[in-house]
C-alpha cells in the first residue's frame, strides 16, 4: 500500500489581536510519501510504513511554519501498490482530517 500525506492548511494559536484559533490554507504539498520515501515518518525518512500509527513531520514543510502551529489539515491518499494497468481499477481510499 502506497500512502501520500499532503498538507493543505494549519491552525495558529490565539493571539492578543486574534482571540480564537484561525485557519491558514496553504497550497497542497506532499509532506510524506511512502512510494518515493519523501518526508519524515516516525523520525526517519518515509518508506514502507509499518502497520499502526505513524507520526509524520509537518512543521516547517509544505508552507507550514516551524513553530506556533496548533494543528494541521491534511489529505491522505492510500493506493494499492500492486495495481497494474489492465487488471482493473486500483483500490483507493481518500481520508481528509
Amino acid at each position: 500500500m502506497d500512502v501520500s500525506v499532503d498538507v493543505v492548511g494549519y491552525f495558529r494559536a490565539p493571539s492578543p489581536w486574534v482571540p480564537a484559533l484561525n485557519y491558514w490554507p496553504v497550497t497542497p504539498a506532499v509532506t510524506a510519501e511512502s512510494a518515493s520515501g519523501t518526508g519524515v515518518c516516525d523520525g526517519s525518512p518515509c518508506g514502507t510504513l509499518p502497520a499502526g500509527d505513524t507520526d509524520v513531520a509537518t512543521a516547517g514543510h509544505g508552507g507550514i511554519p516551524a513553530s506556533g502551529v496548533n494543528a494541521v489539515t491534511v489529505s491522505i491518499v492510500a493506493q494499492d501498490s500492486t495495481w497494474r494497468p489492465r487488471t482493473g481499477r486500483p483500490e483507493r481510499d481518500r481520508i481528509s482530517r
